[in-house]
C-alpha cells in the first residue's frame, strides 16, 4: 500500500483493473484477497499465487498498463526461495520480442 500511496502522490495513475482480469482473480484468489489496484495476494502467498496473478495480468491486463509491479514482503511462514525464483523468471518474460516493464520489489525484515 505504501508503494501505491507514493505513486499516487507522485502523480502516477493507478488504473482500475480490467473487468476480465478482476473476474479471473476473484475466481482463483482467496476471498480475503483484495481484487483492486493494488492487488493484495495476502501474506501467505507463495510462488503459485504470484505466478497465477502474473500470468493473469499478462493475459488480461498487459495492454491496460505501462508497468506492472509485484511486491513480496517475506513473512515468517513462507519460504522465500521459490517465490524469488519465480520472480526472477517472470521478470525476463518476453512478449512479441519486447520486454514488458515488470518490476518486483522483495522486502526482507531482518530481526533484532
Amino acid at each position: 500500500m505504501l508503494c501505491a500511496d507514493r505513486a499516487s502522490l507522485e502523480g502516477l495513475e493507478l488504473g482500475a483493473l480490467p473487468t476480465a482480469f478482476a473476474e479471473v482473480l476473484r475466481q482463483q484468489l482467496p476471498p480475503e484477497a483484495s481484487v483492486a489496484n493494488p492487488i493484495d495476494l495476502l501474506a501467505d502467498a507463495r510462488e503459485d499465487r504470484f505466478g497465477f496473478a502474473f500470468e493473469a495480468a499478462m493475459a488480461h491486463a498487459a495492454s491496460a498498463y505501462d508497468a506492472i509491479m509485484m511486491i513480496h514482503v517475506v513473512p515468517f511462514m513462507v519460504d522465500a526461495a521459490p517465490v524469488i525464483a519465480f520472480i526472477q523468471l517472470a521478470s525476463w518474460h518476453s512478449f512479441d520480442g519486447d520486454y514488458e516493464q515488470v518490476s518486483f520489489l522483495i522486502g526482507f525484515s531482518w530481526g533484532p
